[in-house]
């Protein structure tokens, strides 16, 4: 009996450990949710001339800071900001034709898993992974000129969503 838990424990320890190594960082590229602006400031360099803007639907709560210029592929990163904590950032990509969208599409789902909603609103088209919700959340959205790529802390989008309503 001892021979099997024991066995049983390796087998989680090892399991575990190879979860933790494929699993993505829950928030963008190298910051986890939760950081604060500072933080993103410092990690991507950031200057204090870029303003952080205030949401007019949440004053004081939701803030927004935008950087432009990215990359040659990237044209703008905006990185919103909850009670001063990092819940979603969008990329948005410079070029935004179908093969752009097709390899972006196959990129996400090698990483994130197979789509797990699928929406159209006007004549742009979002596609969710959700294979780590609540902690991870990966919208590709598109339509004629535009392709992002939004990553949400669904947790907490909808708790401060909850909490609007009285929940």
């Amino acid at each position: 009996m001892k021979k099997v838990a024991l066995v049983f424990a390796f087998g989680l320890i090892i399991y575990s450990h190879i979860y933790a190594q494929t699993r993505p960082i829950m928030g963008y590229d190298q910051v986890e949710w939760g950081v604060s602006v500072e933080d993103v400031r410092r990690i991507y360099n950031i200057g204090n001339e870029i303003l952080l803007l205030e949401s007019a639907d949440n004053p004081g709560r939701i803030f927004r800071l935008i950087e432009e210029n990215v990359s040659d592929s990237i044209r703008e990163r905006h990185f919103m900001f909850l009670d001063e904590k990092l819940y979603r950032v969008t990329v948005i990509y410079r070029n935004t034709s179908d093969t752009v969208r097709n390899d972006l599409r196959n990129i996400l789902t090698n990483r994130f898993g197979n789509q797990t909603g699928f929406n159209t609103v006007g004549n742009r088209i979002s596609i969710e992974f959700g294979r780590y919700s609540p902690d991870l959340v990966v919208e590709l959205e598109y339509g004629p000129g535009v392709l992002w790529v939004t990553y949400t802390w669904k947790q907490l989008r909808d708790e401060f969503q909850a909490s609007r309503l009285g929940l």
